[in-house]
């Protein structure tokens, strides 16, 4: 260790000589540390304290910002699982003894019929979902659609009723919410009409999904 030589007036030497020598260095310590805390600015203290201050709440509120984004996950989880039970109380839709839930097809198919006769009205063109196919609804007849299928050769519409759609609807029950193209209906100007048409229907992903209202009364 380092030696250094201190010097003192008499009174102070007499002092030290009565101090225990293992006790001597204690007050070098305590006597730099006052210096060191008296040659800091007041305003740096204080600076300083802020920030240990802020960190230590910054600290308090990310605890709790992670408790709420936990409680946030687990009532969006339970919205959806008291939405999908609530389902069964939508009279768009019809539940089997095994409790499955799909919509009234009869329903469904006269939601699509209304929209599609404005889709008539309109000369609304929609296409295929790989887009190469395009269609628009030709006419309808006593709840009969006929689509045109603007690329083909052949001019004759592809039509379908309501026995159609009824078939295609039971697909569409809630524990299966996407189908694969195809899957729907086995008919592509058929299914594009649709899935297009029917507003709680939508391409997602290059699936088909049927968008289940959400009960709230």
């Amino acid at each position: 260790m380092p030696t250094k030589s201190v010097w003192m007036s008499e009174e102070n030497a007499f002092l030290w000589d009565s101090i225990p020598r293992g006790q001597r260095s204690e007050i070098f310590k305590i006597a730099f540390g006052n210096w060191k805390n008296e040659s800091v600015p007041k305003e740096k203290i204080l600076l300083l304290q802020r920030l240990e201050s802020l960190q230590q709440k910054l600290g308090e509120l990310k605890e709790l910002k992670d408790k709420a984004e936990d409680a946030h996950d687990w009532c969006e989880e339970d919205i959806i699982l008291v939405q999908a039970e609530l389902q069964k109380f939508d009279p768009d839709n019809l539940v089997t003894e095994e409790g499955g839930i799909y919509p009234d097809s009869l329903r469904f198919y006269n939601k699509f019929l209304e929209h599609a006769q404005k889709y008539l009205e309109d000369g609304t063109i929609f296409h295929s979902p790989s887009g190469q196919n395009r269609y628009r609804v030709h006419s309808i007849e006593n709840k009969k659609v006929f689509i045109e299928r603007m690329d083909s050769k052949s001019p004759k519409p592809s039509s379908f009723t309501y026995n159609t759609v009824r078939k295609a609807v039971r697909r569409l029950a809630s524990d299966k919410p996407l189908l694969e193209v195809g899957e729907f209906m086995p008919v592509l100007a058929q299914e594009c009409a649709v899935v297009e048409i029917h507003p709680n229907m939508e391409y997602l992903l290059g699936k088909i999904r049927y968008m289940y209202p959400e009960v709230t009364e």
